[in-house]
């Protein structure tokens, strides 16, 4: 949504927008294009997971059970209790599954489980336009105001 615009502040309204991407890309083009009807015009994508939402809500899944195994009931269950209960073949399947799900914890620094990373930042994004419990991002998504294009010429959408 930034991407697209700070290229209609500098370069003008695109005629279309295409989103592009393999496996990881591919997933992600059309996370956006779902979650933001209207940002992207079309998606080319290939070698995309053959279900997402089915690998996703595993993670979730997981990580749930990992952190009950770790907080709520620890000591309780054998380590082959748990992973019988988990339905992953061993314990380390079990474990990165569950740590799948801190890609998309938008809570930097979340207490959990050993080994879980919530939030994780590149040193190179500013504090300032983080996420955070107490911050919100304003952007606009309006393609349909006016913008001067390269050529001075204002193109209007809509």
């Amino acid at each position: 949504m930034m991407g697209k615009e700070h290229f209609i502040e500098t370069f003008g309204v695109p005629a279309y927008t295409i989103s592009t991407g393999g496996s990881g890309g591919a997933y992600t083009s059309l996370q956006v294009a779902d979650a933001f009807p209207g940002l992207i015009d079309g998606v080319d994508i290939r070698a995309t997971f053959p279900d997402a939402l089915a690998i996703a809500l595993s993670g979730l899944d997981a990580h749930l059970l990992l952190h009950y195994f770790a907080k709520a009931g620890k000591g309780s269950l054998t380590e082959a209790q748990q992973v019988a209960i988990s339905g992953f073949d061993g314990m380390k399947a079990f474990v990165d599954a569950a740590n799948q799900a801190q890609r998309t914890d938008p809570v930097p620094n979340r207490q959990d489980a050993d080994g879980y990373q919530s939030a994780r930042w590149n040193g190179v994004v500013a504090d300032a336009v983080r996420y955070g419990r107490t911050t919100t991002l304003a952007c606009s998504t309006d393609s349909r105001r006016s913008t001067p294009t390269p050529s001075g010429a204002p193109i209007s959408r809509g």
